[in-house]
């Protein structure tokens, strides 16, 4: 009788396993299937480039394709005014597609200088005088009916936009670092396909790092020897019309007159002495900073966008001979320097993908 007992509790036992091993089962399958669904799901983003002339919005699916984009002029630069022209723009983009706000599921912001990712602040930018602690994202949000609005540094948008459909799309690429030089020198470092902020969400700033100790100023800092007064479009025109002044080169063919970046790009390919020295002095400064990237990063990518890096066809020549020049002879670049993928719509789909990253935890599927 009692070995009839212990085969009948040994048998309740094991159904009682079954039975919770079946509950288990079912309810696993039905949160990975939930997570499988929210994984795939065709989301769709709103992403808000802002610079300091002109703002660009656009619709962009949770694969980075373009839907519909806009660029208008920023005419006032004031809190209200920028707010206000971000609403009106994003409405216009989703009436053309007869999309409504409910089927966007966030709404990215890329701004210039210093911001606060977490909280969605502007702290403070050079662009935007008046401007000051402006809890920009919960402005927005309130202006379209509460929609998650997520901010980002506009370089940092622009990484995310070459890591998402641009030169880093490759799925095996996680690392990258970018590069953007204009009218200033921003970057972006990505590691493991996530964006490195740092303790103040200042990381990334490969323009301010110092190049010349002692160097010229940057008045916006007040820090000297910044890469950014030497290789950016302003700082290399500059260079150039103290050369032109100092008469070191009688027989240049440059003036000072209507003398532009472009310019000087132009004429050291058409061999001028006085833009050769000028440019290969900017090849020289960017590619020791490609080298110490390297140090401290080793990515396997560096990608290079603005409107320096479209002066002419040997700036990416001219990039990576200084860089190897410079590298050391142990072992050969493993690292590329590459051209954007995705230019002039790099910030407002980076902006769009930094709220892909914020209301799905991924950017790459």
């Amino acid at each position: 009788m009692q070995k009839e007992n212990v085969v009948r509790l040994g048998f309740a036992f094991g159904g009682a396993l079954v039975a919770l091993s079946s509950v288990y089962l079912l309810k696993s399958f039905k949160k990975n299937s939930v997570e499988h669904k929210v994984r795939k799901e065709s989301g769709f983003f709103i992403g808000i480039d802002i610079g300091g002339t002109k703002l660009a919005c656009g619709l962009v699916d949770s694969k980075g394709s373009v839907v519909s984009h806009k660029t208008v002029p920023l005419v006032g630069k004031e809190v209200h005014d920028v707010s206000q022209l971000i609403c009106s723009v994003v409405k216009d983009i989703l009436r053309s597609e007869s999309f409504s706000l409910k089927q966007v599921t966030a709404i990215g912001i890329g701004f210039p200088g210093s911001i606060d990712n977490e909280k969605g602040i502007v702290r403070k930018v050079s662009n935007f005088p008046n401007w000051k602690d402006v809890p920009l994202a919960s402005i927005v949000s309130e202006l379209l009916e509460n929609r998650p609005v997520y901010l980002e540094n506009d370089a940092k948008a622009a990484g995310l936009a070459e890591m998402w459909v641009g030169a880093g799309k490759d799925p095996k690429v996680k690392d990258m670092v970018m590069l953007t030089i204009g009218t200033g020198i921003g970057g972006a470092i990505i590691c493991n396909g996530k964006v490195i902020r740092g303790v103040s969400d200042m990381a990334g700033e490969i323009g301010h790092s110092i190049i010349e100790i002692n160097g010229r100023a940057c008045e916006n800092t007040g820090v000297r020897g910044t890469l950014e007064k030497y290789a950016s479009g302003p700082a290399v025109l500059e260079r150039a019309k103290e050369a032109i002044s100092s008469n070191r080169f009688e027989s240049s063919s440059l003036s000072l007159t209507n003398l532009t970046t472009r310019e000087v790009f132009k004429q050291a390919e058409n061999g001028d002495k006085l833009a050769q020295q000028i440019v290969e002095e900017t090849y020289e400064y960017l590619g020791v900073t490609c080298i110490n990237i390297c140090r401290f990063i080793d990515p396997p990518l560096i990608v290079m966008t603005g409107g320096v890096t479209e002066t002419g066809d040997s700036f990416f020549d001219g990039v990576r001979k200084a860089f190897k020049r410079h590298h050391w002879k142990i072992l050969e670049p493993a690292c590329q320097i590459v051209p954007s993928g995705v230019k002039n719509h790099a910030g407002y789909i980076g902006a769009a993908g930094s709220a892909k990253i914020a209301a799905y935890g991924y950017l790459k599927d």
